[in-house]
């Protein structure tokens, strides 16, 4: 799984092949957030869906291929949703007034665990896929960071 940025915010996720997914018909697809829409671009014949609509500027996607959950970030108010491609069901993970701009997000699946950098308040967070349990791991020495990948095995890497 390899997510990454086009232009100035546009995320692209690869949803592999083995889930289900009602938003493409064929699989593998990619699911991007572009403005206010969540979409999906189907990798062998090139359709784009729209999943969902009416969002609040949606910056940094990732996806659970196992658990079928697609996670993006909004701002204006800043929160983390998820979409469990299965049933539709739209979840808001977290939304509080301590929660800044989210520019890089990435899910952990062996841990089902979900990474975000805040680029408001410089700093890197970490909580379980529902928000639970949620804490910061590095809280000094960022400038505003960006992205963020997580690999189970390899650890985690940034942009700054």
């Amino acid at each position: 799984m390899h997510g990454y940025r086009q232009r100035e915010s546009t995320y692209l996720f690869l949803f592999l092949p083995g889930a289900s997914s009602s938003s493409c018909q064929s699989l593998p697809c990619l699911y991007y957030g572009n403005g206010n829409a969540l979409k999906a671009i189907e990798i062998n014949s090139s359709k784009v869906h729209t999943v969902l609509t009416n969002l609040n500027s949606v910056e940094a996607v990732d996806v659970h291929v196992k658990l079928n959950l697609v996670y993006w970030s909004e701002t204006r108010p800043n929160a983390i949703k998820r979409l469990n491609v299965t049933s539709g069901k739209v979840q808001e993970i977290l939304k509080d007034s301590t929660l800044g701009e989210i520019d890089g997000l990435a899910v952990e699946w062996e841990s089902d665990l979900i990474y975000w950098t805040d680029k408001t308040n410089h700093r890197i967070e970490v909580a379980q896929l529902d928000g639970k349990n949620r804490r910061a791991l590095i809280t000094s020495g960022t400038r505003r960071p960006l992205e963020i990948t997580v690999d189970p095995r390899k650890g985690y890497a940034l942009q700054m």
